[in-house]
């Protein structure tokens, strides 16, 4: 059986790292989008187009597990703080 271990600590970390750089990447993404679609520019080419559509869902996906991930974790770093308060 695979076993990870990893501290409640590094995991947020990790969590937290990876949502903020996906969150820069998919505001960096949706901004190019915009201007496309406004400016008519026709910047990327349609296949491109798609890939960045999966791109913005996955990320999205992503994000959310992350911050789910890391509510989790922190409502278990209270509950053992206030177990260990009494």
């Amino acid at each position: 059986m695979l076993s990870i271990n990893i501290g409640r600590r590094s995991l947020e970390k990790m969590t937290a790292s990876l949502a903020v750089v996906l969150l820069t990447l998919m505001v960096f993404t949706v901004t190019l989008a915009i201007s496309n679609s406004v400016f008519n520019w026709d910047l990327f080419p349609p296949e491109i187009e798609k890939v960045g559509t999966v791109f913005m869902i996955v990320s999205t996906s992503i994000i959310f597990s992350s911050v789910i991930i890391n509510i989790m974790v922190n409502i278990g770093r209270i509950a053992d703080k206030i177990d260990g308060g009494k």
